[in-house]
């Protein structure tokens, strides 16, 4: 869907500038660069959020459990997070 919305919108806007290239090279720029974005959430930002999700379990089941380790726990991870 990325891709799709990205093409129709920058095919229209430098129709003069595109000339000189080749629509399929355009394509394969496109489809690479829309590509790397989609693979951010994968690699990135989908993997740090599962962690912060753990953490917070871990946190408040520490906290059920012992408090004061929970605590320390999120301290903890806090410091991780922020090195």
């Amino acid at each position: 869907d990325l891709r799709v919305w990205f093409f129709r919108r920058a095919l229209p806007l430098a129709p003069a500038r595109l000339a000189g290239v080749r629509t399929g090279e355009l394509l394969a720029r496109l489809m690479s660069d829309i590509g790397e974005v989609d693979g951010l959430l994968v690699r990135a930002i989908g993997p740090l959020l599962a962690l912060g999700g753990i953490s917070l379990v871990a946190v408040v089941s520490a906290g059920i459990i012992y408090p004061p380790a929970a605590g320390l726990l999120a301290l903890l991870a806090v410091l991780i997070g922020v090195g």
